[in-house]
C-alpha cells in the first residue's frame, strides 16, 4: 500500500508483481505503464480502505510479529534486528 498525501492519492499494488521485477528502488509514476501493469485500487485514502475490506479475505492472515519478520533479504533481517535490539536498549 502506497499513500501520497500531496495530491492526496493512494494506491495498492501486486507486491508480486513487484519482486518479479527484482528491482532493489522503486518508482511508479502516476499514470505510467508500470502503475497500470500493477494496481490494483487507486484513489483517496477512503477508497483504499474500502478496496482493502472488501478483498481481505485474499490475503493470507498473519501475527504483527510474523508479519514483521517476513523479510526476502538478509539486509531487511539485519535491520530488524538492529530495531529490536534498540527497543531493548531504550
Amino acid at each position: 500500500m502506497l499513500y501520497d498525501e500531496i495530491p492526496s492519492s493512494s494506491y495498492t499494488a501486486d507486491g508480486s508483481a513487484l519482486d518479479a521485477r527484482a528491482k532493489e528502488k522503486l518508482v511508479i509514476t502516476p499514470g505510467a505503464k508500470l502503475e497500470r501493469d500493477v494496481t490494483r485500487a487507486n484513489g483517496s485514502m477512503q477508497d483504499l480502505l474500502t478496496f482493502l475490506a472488501a478483498h481481505v479475505d485474499e490475503w493470507d492472515s498473519s501475527t504483527e510479529d510474523v508479519a514483521r519478520r517476513d523479510f526476502r533479504s538478509q539486509t531487511q533481517a539485519k535491520e530488524m534486528r538492529g530495531i529490536d535490539a534498540s527497543v531493548l536498549i531504550s
